[in-house]
């Protein structure tokens, strides 16, 4: 029988971690343990990981002094003891209750499983979602992780968060795999390395996942300067990475293409870091790292690409700004 243990770092979210719990604790598939980290909360969080302790067996609960999510993950996994390894989320919840039971009947030889999720804002009831679809039309199963990728990197945008796979937890062990400790964005410079090196990838197709959106004090809300280095730093060294491997040069082109994405992404969010000084050194760094545009591929990251030519940084991340506020207002 196998057994799955789900990581939760867990930093000040006392609001959201009932939910959060509640949402694993009813799948029908009941062998698997919890790894709650507490990485130096504030609020209540590291008191209400003790409650579920003393409440389930199943449930670990380690506490740290403040790290971050990339050394609290690392954490769970050093005690983990599950077949499989998840990794969640503390503000996200699991949609329904047999998600563990459809991987469990996908997993038998894989190194990972993917499945599918969907966005709910913050605020709004989690059935009020968009359904991210990336797995629709995609195979059940890839002999390993260069097929898979060569499918779903062809989708520009792919995203690297590692809660929507189960890893084995030994193939894990076995390459070592550590989340980047003291930077944001320590999934895009990870998971892609852990997927190429996947030798067999099932999918499950259904909807599981439930990613919550603009939360205040969320890493992907709250834009700081630092988190933008990194978001920087990371997507020229994973093209650095990518470039000296042995891969077919098609997924090359296509994993560049991604990570090139985020740099038009850090051009348009640099338009909101505070205060100036910061914004306008963070628009020199972007300068300096102009090249990453040469593996764009996408039409509308080129046509950017254009206006960044001709209007410089500074003018084209003031103009894209304007325009995510005035579609951000629509959908209101």
């Amino acid at each position: 029988m196998l057994k799955f243990s789900i990581i939760i770092p867990v930093y000040n979210v006392e609001k959201y971690l009932p939910e959060c719990v509640s949402s694993v604790l009813c799948q029908s598939f009941e062998d698997y343990e919890i790894i709650l980290v507490d990485d130096g909360s504030t609020d209540g969080s590291g008191k209400l990981c003790d409650q579920y302790a003393e409440k389930d067996s199943r449930i670990k609960v380690i506490h740290q002094s403040n790290q971050g999510q990339a050394a609290a993950r690392n954490a769970g996994i050093k005690v983990a003891e599950g077949d499989y390894l998840l990794f969640f989320d503390a503000d996200d919840l699991y949609e329904q209750g047999d998600l563990l039971k459809e991987i469990a009947q996908a997993t038998p030889g894989a190194d990972a499983v993917v499945f599918n999720w969907k966005e709910f804002q913050h605020g709004h009831d989690s059935k009020e979602y968009r359904p991210a679809n990336y797995l629709p039309n995609m195979q059940t199963e890839y002999a390993n992780g260069i097929c898979y990728l060569q499918e779903v990197t062809a989708m520009p945008l792919y995203p690297w968060y590692p809660w929507f796979y189960a890893f084995r937890r030994e193939f894990w062990k076995e390459h070592d795999f550590q989340f980047p400790v003291g930077v944001k964005y320590e999934d895009v410079a990870l998971i892609y390395k852990v997927l190429l090196a996947a030798k067999r990838i099932t999918t499950v197709k259904d909807v599981w996942y439930c990613y919550r959106i603009s939360r205040p004090g969320a890493t992907t809300y709250a834009l700081k300067y630092q988190t933008e280095i990194d978001k920087l730093s990371s997507i020229g060294e994973n093209i650095h990475d990518v470039q000296a491997r042995d891969l077919p040069q098609k997924l090359k082109k296509q994993l560049c293409n991604n990570f090139s994405c985020l740099y038009y992404s850090a051009v348009i969010q640099s338009f909101r870091i505070e205060p100036k000084e910061d914004r306008e050194k963070f628009w020199e760094l972007l300068q300096e790292a102009k090249w990453i545009c040469q593996y764009t591929t996408e039409k509308k990251q080129k046509f950017v690409r254009s206006i960044i030519n001709i209007l410089g940084i500074p003018n084209t991340s003031a103009l894209l700004n304007l325009r995510r506020m005035i579609k951000e207002q629509r959908s209101l």
